[in-house]
């Protein structure tokens, strides 16, 4: 037995003992190139128990936690990240993107707001320059990826023509072409529109989504 406590803390000390938050984030980023993201994690958190601001360790923190389904889990970390750093545009958007996998859509749709809205959020003061919020350059979110985000929220709200509007900006500025195509024709389809709807459901076809198969044998024949 007077063994026991040696060996247990020299296990602790291969998990972080002498290492920075740095050290310790940089051997997560190896272990998540692995793909072995619980193990990545365990560094990450005791990364964070050495500098609990360190806003790198927590975006790859919250990443990890989103790739195993800790959906709760990211949330809790975006949210402590965004106490840090209020003008983290990125921490917002991965925070909204979580709330959207937990079914919260009127967080998510709040979360997105948030980077988009310049008066929705008083904590932001936002330059929008070709599309592009300027956030500083450590996080930076493009205009398109936070509009895509917020119309499936807005779609799943019924908020239809909201979700329309963000999907056509998407589309005009040749943002995840496939995908923004196939969501657009389901809001065709609810204003009974399948001639429209079908030719969505065509380029999302044509642009890689080869699931859309299912709809254009459903709706389109």
């Amino acid at each position: 037995m007077k063994y026991l406590i040696p060996i247990f803390i020299s296990t602790l000390c291969i998990l972080g003992c002498g290492k920075t938050a740095n050290q310790l984030n940089k051997e997560a980023e190896a272990l998540e190139a692995k793909g072995e993201f619980n193990k990545s994690i365990v560094l990450l958190k005791k990364a964070i128990e050495k500098d609990p601001n360190n806003k790198y360790v927590l975006i790859n923190l919250g990443v990890d936690q989103s790739i195993i389904g800790d959906y709760q889990g990211a949330i809790g970390t975006y949210s402590a990240l965004i106490n840090i750093d209020p003008k983290n545009g990125l921490a917002f958007l991965n925070r909204g993107k979580n709330k959207v996998r937990i079914k919260d859509f009127n967080g998510a749709v709040e979360d997105f707001n948030c980077v988009v809205n310049t008066q929705g959020c008083e904590m932001f003061q936002i330059r929008l320059n070709n599309n592009h919020l300027d956030l500083g350059a450590e996080f930076e979110v493009d205009m398109e990826e936070i509009l895509f985000e917020r119309a499936i929220a807005y779609y799943n709200l019924d908020s239809i023509v909201l979700a329309f509007n963000d999907l056509n900006f998407c589309i005009s500025n040749k943002h995840e072409l496939s995908s923004s195509y196939y969501w657009r024709g389901y809001i065709y389809l609810a204003y009974n529109n399948k001639k429209e709807a079908c030719k969505d459901f065509n380029l999302a076809l044509r642009h890689g989504d080869t699931t859309v198969h299912y709809e254009i044998g459903k709706f389109c024949q």
